[in-house]
């Protein structure tokens, strides 16, 4: 759900996706400042029962970074309180650790977007830092992703300019994966080019907008990110 002051529906929204139980709301304290306090207080009031829990940076981190040991705290809290479910509050990096705990438990999860920052919210894969290397693991996608188009047009600047990054790599990457197609016989799926077209066109002539951090093209920017990471996952 892509919407602006959509926080203040964030309980009635999860409870209808999620399964009842206690939840493990996790975020770090940015992400929590952005989105957490109205999600928090939007549980309270549709009677949600959750945890909370705050994934701090280990020692020689300016900022946490998803890796082995943040998923593994994750995954033991998860299974020390019995939780039915997850909700992931950030971007990036709180998303993979959620996914990917989430996943190795086989739980549902959801993730509140804060920063249009990444295609990550909606893919069936999550980025981290195991035993010193950067690598990608398939995990199970998000069962909702909710995006605040207000949260995200106040997200730092770099992070919306980083999102609109990494969808301006893609036509080199698609050009690759045709060539591939043409020479090699690799599987060249339409229905994700689909996708990836669509998003495509969500983002001419948004760049000067986000500048100004005009919601709509913010929310364009957004949209265009989950198709991204929708093709992702269909395409496998």
């Amino acid at each position: 759900v892509l919407e602006q002051d959509l926080l203040v529906r964030a309980g009635p929204l999860l409870r209808s996706h999620l399964p009842p139980g206690v939840w493990l709301l996790v975020a770090d304290d940015n992400t929590w400042r952005a989105a957490g306090v109205a999600t928090e207080a939007s549980l309270r009031q549709a009677g949600q029962a959750f945890r909370r829990f705050t994934v701090e940076p280990a020692p020689g981190e300016a900022t946490p970074v998803a890796d082995d040991q943040k998923v593994a705290a994750v995954q033991g809290l998860m299974q020390e309180l019995g939780c039915s479910a997850a909700v992931a509050v950030g971007a990036g990096t709180i998303n993979d650790i959620v996914k990917t705990a989430a996943d190795a438990l086989g739980k549902p999860y959801a993730v509140i977007a804060t920063a249009p920052s990444m295609n990550g919210y909606t893919s069936s894969l999550s980025a981290l830092l195991s035993k010193g290397v950067k690598i990608t693991r398939p995990c199970r996608p998000p069962v909702a992703c909710l995006v605040d188009l207000d949260v995200m047009a106040a997200a730092p600047y770099r992070m919306i300019a980083s999102g609109l990054g990494d969808l301006a790599s893609k036509p080199v990457s698609n050009a690759d994966w045709r060539l591939a197609h043409r020479l090699l016989g690799d599987e060249y799926p339409g229905r994700v080019m689909d996708l990836i077209d669509a998003g495509g066109a969500l983002l001419q002539g948004i760049a000067g907008p986000l500048r100004a951090r005009d919601v709509t093209a913010v929310g364009r920017l957004c949209a265009s990110l989950c198709l991204s990471g929708l093709a992702m996952g269909l395409a496998g």
